[in-house]
């Protein structure tokens, strides 16, 4: 039992670990944007980032954290169940957010005065229907305890997602390619659901 719950102390301090550099690299993102960016630019990144930031905590209402709580009570197939129903659930909850970008972005970029928003904002709504269910991935595999898996895949969303937006920035690229290629990530996260589920 002793050595049960140190196995579960260490995978779950590897996840927190991850989560910890995630938490670095969120920071040294703001501060590599502005220094790669001009401030125009770096107010269009940063308001869909915010956007996105937003969306992101108050979405999906917790339901990836509650697989932690369920899937060890489950076996594996009902467990890989739980997360196929959990993630079509997060792409119900994710297409009102969705819509709203896809349908109104262009006239909240008119309303805010900021008309270079409208295309960023249009884009955000693929990446919130792909990443919304993308998040299952990381507590499904701690829930399972197989912390090794969760510590890869929460570092690599993390180090993705700030490469996606650094790497175009330190690249020349403007405000419409650097949240394309955030999509693109989101959309890999996205797929890595579908794989894995």
């Amino acid at each position: 039992m002793d050595e049960t719950k140190k196995q579960v102390a260490a995978g779950v301090g590897r996840v927190s670990s991850a989560r910890t550099v995630g938490g670095v690299l969120n920071v040294l993102l703001i501060v590599a944007l502005t220094r790669l960016l001009p401030r125009d630019e770096f107010a269009v990144v940063a308001l869909i980032y915010l956007v996105q930031e937003t969306i992101n905590a108050l979405g999906p209402l917790g339901l990836p954290d509650a697989m932690s709580f369920f899937v060890p009570k489950l076996g594996q197939a009902a467990s890989r169940a739980l997360g196929v129903h959990v993630g079509r659930l997060l792409v119900g909850l994710a297409l009102p957010y969705a819509a709203v970008l896809w349908f109104l972005g262009p006239s909240i970029a008119a309303w805010i005065d900021m008309p270079q928003v409208a295309l960023p904002l249009v884009l955000l709504g693929f990446a919130v229907i792909a990443d919304f269910p993308g998040q299952t991935l990381a507590m499904y595999l701690i829930a399972r305890q197989e912390y090794d898996g969760a510590f890869w895949a929460t570092l690599l969303f993390y180090v993705s997602r700030f490469a996606s937006f650094v790497i175009p920035a330190a690249l020349g690229a403007g405000p419409d390619i650097i949240i394309g290629a955030f999509v693109g990530v989101a959309l890999i996260r996205g797929a890595a659901y579908l794989v894995w589920f």
